[in-house]
């Protein structure tokens, strides 16, 4: 075992934490030891990411989907908001690969995002639905929910990025990039600029556009992790070794 540690010896708290956590090492265990364990802490588990994580487990190492369907009913019997729906809709679809009950726990998700809209919601069901059903149609129109309330920067940004990388609507998200270039303007700072560069960088190549929003990003910059963050983007991504230069010279001048 990794660290000398030995499941059989810790508690089942432990055990589960390191499910949590994504370290927990079955490698060397008998199936009943697995399973022993398994139970152990399905027993101090009563939260729904736990249980969760819990099943998980069992169809991975165990491949026993009767088993894990078991506890994946025990998690939505404690489930209490919308990421619990969320994220349990999703392990089902994935390793259950059972549609329907998936879907009914990610619609109840979208049920509890109508009553309190909210466009990173709205968002973040989406790319789950689109990840995990590949419903294209339905995700579409939950980008659309989210891009109606999406009015702070951040969300509007994020938004355009989902769009960009998960719908590969390029037009779609030049029309959110530009939407976010407007919001950056009424409360202007160097990260935010840079970060839009970024993006426009990355999904739609346009350079010239790309560099217009570094040279703002510059205008703003007054600490040494805004030039360094400028001075690498535009050396990897224009390859611009003069105004690298020039922006590692401003790094060290900073106080």
């Amino acid at each position: 075992m990794d660290n000398k540690v030995n499941p059989i010896e810790q508690t089942p708290e432990e055990n589960l934490n390191d499910m949590l956590a994504g370290c927990f090492k079955p490698a060397g265990l008998t199936r009943n030891e697995i399973v022993q364990i398994c139970t152990d802490c399905i027993n101090v588990a009563d939260y729904t990411i736990g249980l969760m994580t819990i099943a998980d487990m069992i169809v991975d190492t165990l491949s026993d989907t009767e088993f894990a369907r078991e506890v994946y009913k025990k998690a939505e019997g404690v489930v209490h908001d919308i990421g619990d729906y969320y994220f349990l809709g999703m392990s089902i679809l994935k390793k259950l690969q059972d549609v329907e009950w998936g879907m009914e726990l990610l619609y109840k998700a979208e049920v509890i995002a109508d009553e309190n809209p909210d466009a990173v919601e709205y968002m973040f069901l989406a790319e789950v639905i689109l990840e995990s059903t590949s419903d294209k149609k339905r995700s579409i129109d939950l980008y659309r929910r989210a891009e109606v309330l999406a009015i702070e920067f951040d969300e509007i940004q994020m938004l355009a990025d989902s769009v960009f990388k998960n719908l590969k609507d390029r037009e779609w998200g030049q029309k959110l990039l530009e939407k976010a270039i407007e919001k950056a303007n009424e409360n202007p700072n160097s990260h935010d600029y840079w970060s839009l560069a970024e993006m426009c960088f990355i999904y739609t190549g346009d350079k010239v556009r790309s560099r217009e929003l570094y040279e703002v990003s510059e205008k703003w910059a007054n600490s040494k992790e805004e030039y360094e963050l400028l001075a690498v983007s535009v050396k990897d991504h224009l390859h611009d070794f003069e105004w690298y230069r020039e922006l590692k010279k401003k790094l060290n001048e900073v106080a």
